[in-house]
């Protein structure tokens, strides 16, 4: 589910949390009304003039992002039922995993659950030389069964730690494992890249007065006690080029003066923040949707407009965009179906 409505911010350690603003919260619906429309099948052109751009296409992606989210958590396949059975087992069980010809079964002592990168995993130990710790998932957990040959002592002491330090702020907000298990650029960001950074790893955001037993628990000893989650718009929006190495991703960041890698070309949704990442790049991603936004505060703004305008001559057809917010005053906005050839 989403539940954006709660999210807040403390401008200040000392200052007390508020819930966004109108424009803020705009934004976010934008951006999830955006990934409806592309899911439904048509490339969405929104395009924004603002006062300022702060944090305008970080919000935007952040619903986006959710949106998406909650559409493939909607049509995830069931959770293996072996894999519901090994998570209800207590830790130190002896597990057993056989291929079928009984020549290289592989014994392991299940240590806990962990989440990360968005998915549940068993975490184990396996026994004999090495004692090496796996992650068991829902699609590689055929074939383990409890071991009634073996005793059930604790697996050798492992320190324990956060695998997934933005899971219970995001999970607060959206609740979708799977898709955040799976490594994509659902969303590129294309502008100055050292702004959009600071952006998505500021760390005003909060969730107010969440109990734990609404979220999911699977490492219990870093689970948050009653009250606020404290975390960035990153945890949402899973940029790659601010994940550690092997962490997974659902976005990234391009800066506008350098040509995007032909990787980052399969983007569901382009955000242009600034002019000159419109003008430059917007022929590299015809099959995407877009949203560019207009900062009337940069140099290049009125070019941008023009690019902007000549853009919407060749429109397939103007869009309304229905949202539960009004348009805050002082941004203008304007919504149509692209042509995708």
């Amino acid at each position: 589910m989403n539940y954006f409505k709660q999210l807040s911010y403390r401008a200040t350690e000392s200052s007390h949390i508020t819930q966004l603003p109108t424009w803020a919260m705009y934004f976010v619906k934008l951006g999830q009304w955006v990934a409806r429309s592309h899911i439904n099948g048509s490339k969405t052109v929104a395009t924004l003039s603002v006062p300022t751009r702060a944090f305008c296409s970080s919000l935007i992606a952040a619903g986006a992002i959710s949106q998406l989210a909650l559409v493939s958590e909607a049509t995830k396949p069931p959770t293996s039922d072996n894999f519901q059975r090994l998570l209800a087992l207590p830790s130190g069980t002896s597990l057993i995993r056989k291929d079928g010809s009984n020549k290289t079964n592989k014994r392991m002592k299940k240590v806990d659950d962990v989440n990360w990168n968005g998915m549940h995993y068993i975490r184990v130990q396996t026994l004999g030389k090495g004692k090496l710790i796996e992650l068991i998932s829902a699609n590689t957990c055929e074939g383990i069964m409890v071991d009634s040959s073996e005793d059930t002592d604790l697996p050798i002491n492992q320190p324990k730690s956060k695998i997934d330090d933005g899971y219970y702020f995001r999970s607060a907000l959206v609740d979708a494992d799977t898709f955040y298990g799976n490594d994509s650029i659902e969303c590129l960001f294309i502008g100055t890249k050292q702004t959009l950074e600071a952006e998505l790893l500021s760390k005003q955001f909060i969730v107010p007065n969440i109990e734990p037993i609404t979220l999911k628990n699977p490492v219990k000893e870093t689970a948050p006690s009653k009250g606020a989650i404290h975390g960035t718009l990153q945890d949402i929006i899973r940029a790659k080029s601010l994940e550690p190495k092997n962490s997974g991703y659902k976005s990234d960041i391009a800066p506008a003066r350098d040509k995007p890698t032909v990787a980052k070309n399969k983007s569901k949704l382009v955000l242009f923040d600034g002019a000159l990442a419109f003008m430059k790049w917007k022929y590299l991603f015809n099959h995407a949707s877009w949203v560019v936004v207009l900062d009337r505060t940069e140099r290049n703004y009125f070019q941008g407009l023009l690019e902007v305008n000549d853009s919407y001559l060749n429109r397939v057809q103007d869009l309304d965009c229905k949202l539960e917010l009004q348009c805050p005053h002082g941004i203008d906005v304007m919504t149509y179906s692209g042509d995708s050839s």
